[in-house]
């Protein structure tokens, strides 16, 4: 589409959005995690850095048909430690976090925060995005628009990180 140009929706595209925004209020955040961090623990600078890099980890989409490739994606940027060989929050500094969706047409993904923290318990880096998901697309002629409030967690393995990282520093 065009910039500015709205998406025009059948049924079948207009549920298939409902649906997945649907199931994407079910995967955010339960009752009692409102102590999840709102400023990220993985900020701080590291000693003696040695490289760095940008990175991305999604949810999983939409698992077949035309919207296939819809999913969700929080993306950062990283400096590792010289050396490390395992990420934890003196290893790795993490910045510009963000978070956004693509993939379908007629919505947008308004993040308002996101953050990150490491897990001692499972060893992963988690991610918690917090924005709204607007809403706006023709329907048989008629404009359907609204928005809804959302939160996400999404996990990432740190040794996808180290899989990028060069061999030699």
């Amino acid at each position: 589409m065009e910039s500015g140009e709205m998406a025009e929706l059948d049924e079948e595209g207009a549920e298939r959005l409902f649906q997945y925004i649907s199931d994407a209020l079910e995967d955010g955040t339960e009752e009692g995690d409102s102590d999840v961090a709102i400023t990220p623990e993985l900020e701080e600078p590291v000693n003696d850095p040695g490289t760095g890099g940008t990175q991305s980890v999604s949810l999983e989409g939409v698992p077949s048909g035309e919207y296939a490739d819809f999913n969700r994606v929080v993306s950062f940027s990283y400096d590792l430690e010289q050396g490390a060989e395992e990420i934890a929050p003196d290893t790795i500094n993490m910045d510009q976090l963000g978070a956004f969706s693509a993939g379908m047409p007629g919505f947008n993904w308004e993040e308002i925060h996101t953050s990150a923290h490491y897990d001692e318990d499972t060893g992963e880096v988690e991610f918690y995005t917090s924005g709204q998901w607007e809403i706006n697309f023709l329907y048989k002629g008629e404009e359907v628009q609204f928005s809804v409030s959302d939160d996400w967690f999404v996990p990432l393995d740190p040794e996808e990180i180290l899989e990028d990282v060069p061999v030699v520093w």
